[in-house]
């Protein structure tokens, strides 16, 4: 049998977290595979960084010309022409932006995998659907769904001498779900300075894309103004290789089952919630703390909080992420006559 090269593309919306995520079902593909077998997989990235107007127009096109879709996406798109130059085997797209690219492009001549409620028309358009269970309600019916209790990521901690006396923050911002006022951001970072007074801990923090200036500032600030040091860290796995602890806010879904897939004890704190909020972060962290694998306070009671007990919840229903997702994805391979 002569070697067969798999084509896998994934596309990239901008956001690391989604090609992270991305990136999780490329190495399950290649364990399906099994590394030393013949189908030697090379692997793609596209950009797509869709704005929302065209990604809503590309939307009502599926909806409404679902038949014409691809040849009208294609010279609408540049991403789906650029898509289509590559011919791959296998499209793994993360967020809605890549999602809506993802469904137009390759018609039946592709597997495509997407990770992430795509939107209600780009559903059908999908091989396979994994979607975490907080935010699973949102689309109907589909033949191959995989419902996750955890954002998708793998261990990745940079090696380094795992310390109880040290304490890792992970700072999210605004989103449709809290909000972050000037004032709440003094007090978070004041909270944090009372707990590492209390605690005597070392405490390492980091920001994200969303991480709101006057954050950041208030942690320069109160930290100063106390005479205590504190570290900030770019690199968020450098982070999980030294914190046996991670205090993280509950904007992020991602930087939360980082910390969990990392098998660190978590404690999540809420900023204020808005008026309106989708409720899909409430959703994922009660799930989560109701099984033991966070704790949770306000973002006033930090100072108050004690390190969890254990981490192995967390750690066993990552476990069980994986092997859903090795099973279904094996099938997908198998029907598709690529192992």
């Amino acid at each position: 049998m002569k070697d067969i090269f798999l084509k896998i593309l994934i596309i990239d919306d901008g956001k690391s977290g989604h090609v992270q995520q991305s990136q999780v079902i490329v190495s399950i593909i290649m364990q399906c595979m099994g590394l030393s077998g013949k189908k030697i997989p090379t692997i793609n990235f596209i950009n797509a960084k869709v704005s929302k107007v065209k990604r809503l127009f590309l939307e009502c096109l599926l909806d409404y010309l679902p038949t014409l879709s691809r040849i009208v996406g294609h010279y609408a798109c540049r991403q789906v022409r650029d898509i289509e130059k590559v011919t791959p085997d296998i499209v793994i797209s993360c967020g809605r932006s890549a999602s809506i690219v993802g469904a137009l492009c390759g018609g039946g001549d592709c597997v495509k995998i997407c990770i992430l409620y795509p939107g209600q028309y780009a559903i059908k358009n999908f091989d396979l659907l994994i979607i975490p269970n907080h935010d699973s309600g949102k689309f109907t019916e589909h033949p191959n769904v995989i419902k996750t209790n955890l954002a998708l990521y793998i261990p990745n901690a940079i090696e380094g001498q795992l310390s109880a006396g040290h304490i890792g923050i992970l700072l999210g911002g605004k989103n449709r779900s809290y909000s972050y006022s000037r004032d709440v951001c003094q007090q978070i970072a004041k909270q944090l300075v009372q707990l590492k007074t209390r605690s005597g801990a070392q405490l390492y923090w980091t920001a994200s894309r969303r991480t709101s200036k006057y954050l950041i500032h208030a942690m320069d600030r109160e930290f100063q103004c106390a005479v205590q040091e504190h570290n900030k860290i770019e690199c968020i796995n450098e982070l999980f290789s030294i914190c046996d602890w991670i205090i993280v806010s509950a904007d992020s879904v991602s930087m939360i089952s980082q910390a969990v897939v990392h098998g660190c004890k978590v404690t999540v704190f809420s900023p204020p919630a808005r008026m309106i909020s989708t409720g899909k972060h409430d959703r994922f962290i009660e799930k989560l703390a109701a099984n033991g694998s966070v704790a949770t306070c306000s973002f006033d009671e930090i100072a108050l909080q004690k390190a969890p007990r254990s981490s192995e919840v967390g750690l066993r229903l990552h476990q069980a992420d994986i092997k859903l997702l090795q099973s279904n994805i094996e099938k997908l391979l198998r029907a598709n006559a690529f192992i």
